[in-house]
């Protein structure tokens, strides 16, 4: 504590160590408001760019010949259906 008079009455002394003690409170409050806006900036300042994203492949056209017919593939689909289950 910082007292300017050795011979200052209590309600001197008093007064000086609650003004000390909020000055401390909001030098305390001041610093971590500080530090929460230094943190918001600092997240917005470092960021991951987003990446480009995969192109989705070209369709290809087949010729029909090659292409299983409809009751071939349902089939495919009931077999594999029960198998999983």
């Amino acid at each position: 504590m910082k007292f300017k008079a050795l011979n200052a009455s209590p309600v001197q002394l008093r007064w000086t160590l609650e003004k000390e003690i909020i000055m401390n409170a909001l030098k305390s409050v001041f610093a971590i408001a500080v530090m929460a806006i230094s943190a918001t900036v600092s997240a917005q300042v470092v960021y991951v760019p987003d990446f480009p994203v995969k192109k989705e492949a070209p369709v290809q056209a087949s010729n029909p010949s090659t292409q299983a017919p409809a009751s071939e593939a349902s089939g495919l689909n009931q077999a594999a259906s029960e198998k999983s289950a």
